[in-house]
């Protein structure tokens, strides 16, 4: 397994320096070949995951490669249990995807930009290091490295307005995030004498074990987005270009849960006042994403408050579990964790397939604003048939672009139904196993554990109800509405090739069915459906 192990870290390595060195071979390889190196050093971790999960023995050994940490303590190699095992097929699995999208978007001209490639390379390397770190230190460097990549992802387009201010909050958010990591780290490496992660969990109960857990869920709820902690997410996912996007939402992301899962596992039960924290901020940050996210009025916007929503979801599950922990019943930890795990699963997949269609989108259309969706079709044209310079595109010439677009278009689709929380989806499901576990607090001693889990059920439900409103929406205005021209902005028969049959396509039958509502003044009017 070790050589497997190597293999996708050196992969992503090339990928980096072929982007670095310059030249013509930066040029051919930032053009799509770079990111399919990423796409097979992703594959190789994917792998590697699955057979951590099976119970394999996965390590590499690369002791002492950053030297001493602390005196007489070298850094350990790196190693995959069963968690690591579960988040590297996970975050990886979607990377795989992803990293296809992105060498595909990659080949416009118009979307080479030098540095790209390396800091694509860096996000995915440093959540390979964070996942299969064994020792503190490690684990720093790793996050450390994930908070420099994130800094240039969202900074690549520097001379957009805006985007250079939100590169900077991202990357001021994540050193805080660093800085609470590392003094609660410090805390638990101080008690048990050791930098390895797996001592820690013989470190005895008091303030300093408290007071590093405060500080390590502090530091992974602020990776996470979850309130107040919220402000760098959607400036810096917005900022990124094209599917940089989903490798932040969809793949980095699961870095700060992974955290959480291992916090738990390493340091158990936690207080109670803690617990309640916890469960509040997931609830509250579920609610003010969604509904942050209705408002909004750009498509890349729109999503990115939604991770909020996601990480919120996910929390509350983690929060069922740290319950479960600190009344002792193994069955509400498993709950909790089962309902948080089939969340992230949603959220990685409806995000990365978001964002990817969002980037194809963009490119056909030259905007990502709802109001130019609504007034083009994904080719790009107005009611005259001409795109944003003003070119005839009544011809022949768009049929290269006109055949990728619908696949954006079906993409989207199938995120926003996803997110939507509509069966037979993933979130739906998710969704469901949250719920059930929520509503498991009669089972919970303590009026207050009681409480805070109904007042975070009612919460939860709230939210998927505006997720639904949210997301059904996108579909009905983008996928199946009709711009101002009245053709379909998703069209089923391609352009060169005429439909054969009478009958009425997919998008007709769904503007059919979507139809009646545009004539419920008052409903069509809140929802933004007129």
């Amino acid at each position: 397994m070790s050589g497997l192990f190597a293999a996708g870290l050196i992969l992503l390595a090339l990928a980096a320096l072929a982007d670095l060195v310059g030249g013509r071979v930066a040029r051919f390889m930032g053009s799509g070949p770079l990111y399919l190196l990423g796409a097979a050093g992703s594959a190789c971790l994917a792998a590697l995951g699955g057979f951590a999960l099976a119970g394999r023995s996965v390590q590499l050994a690369v002791g002492g490669w950053l030297g001493q940490a602390v005196p007489g303590q070298q850094t350990a190699g790196l190693a995959a249990d069963r968690l690591s095992g579960l988040f590297l097929a996970l975050a990886f699995g979607a990377a795989v995807p992803v990293s296809v999208a992105f060498a595909s978007w990659a080949r416009s001209p118009r979307e080479k930009r030098r540095g790209l490639g390396a800091s694509y390379a860096l996000a995915l390397g440093s959540v390979a290091v964070i996942m299969t770190a064994r020792d503190a230190f490690t684990f720093l460097f790793g996050w450390e490295g994930l908070t420099l990549a994130f800094y240039l992802l969202a900074g690549s387009e520097r001379h957009k307005r805006g985007r250079g201010a939100a590169a900077q909050i991202t990357f001021a958010f994540g050193k805080v995030s660093g800085a609470a990591l590392l003094f609660g780290l410090l805390l638990l490496a101080t008690r048990s004498h050791s930098i390895m992660l797996a001592s820690f969990a013989h470190v005895p109960g008091g303030a300093a074990r408290t007071t590093a857990q405060v500080l390590l869920l502090a530091g992974f709820a602020i990776k996470a987005g979850l309130v107040p902690f919220q402000i760098w997410l959607p400036r810096g996912y917005s900022a990124a270009p094209g599917p940089a996007r989903a490798i932040m939402a969809g793949v980095c992301v699961n870095v700060a849960f992974y955290g959480m899962w291992r916090t738990l596992a390493l340091l158990g039960r936690v207080p109670g006042w803690l617990v309640g924290v916890v469960l509040v901020l997931g609830a509250l940050s579920a609610l003010l994403g969604i509904a942050h996210a209705a408002v909004q009025n750009r498509l890349s916007r729109v999503i990115a408050y939604s991770s909020i929503e996601n990480s919120g979801l996910i929390v509350t599950g983690f929060g069922v579990a740290l319950t479960g922990a600190a009344v002792g019943d193994r069955r509400l930890i498993a709950a909790g964790l089962l309902a948080a795990t089939l969340q992230m699963v949603a959220h990685t997949t409806a995000k990365s397939l978001l964002f990817t269609s969002v980037a194809g989108i963009e490119a056909a259309v030259g905007s990502d604003d709802l109001e130019d969706l609504r007034s083009r079709d994904l080719h790009g044209r107005d009611l005259h048939g001409r795109d944003l310079h003003g070119r005839d595109l009544h011809g022949r010439d768009l049929h290269g672009r006109a055949r990728r677009t619908p696949w954006s278009g079906f993409g989207l689709a199938i995120g926003s139904v996803t997110l939507a929380g509509l069966p037979p989806t993933a979130g739906f499901v998710s969704e469901w196993f949250l719920l059930e576990s929520l509503m498991q607090q009669f089972r919970v001693p303590g009026l207050g554990y009681r409480l805070v889990l109904a007042l975070a059920g009612a919460a939860v439900a709230l939210t998927a109800g505006f997720a639904g409103v949210t997301f059904v929406r996108l579909v009905g205005l983008i996928v199946l509405g009709r711009g101002t021209d009245q053709r379909p902005l998703v069209p089923v028969i391609s352009q060169d090739s005429p439909s054969t049959s009478d009958g009425p396509t997919r998008c007709d039958i769904g503007a059919v069915v979507a139809a009646p509502m545009s004539h419920r003044v008052g409903t069509s009017e809140v929802l933004g459906l007129s």
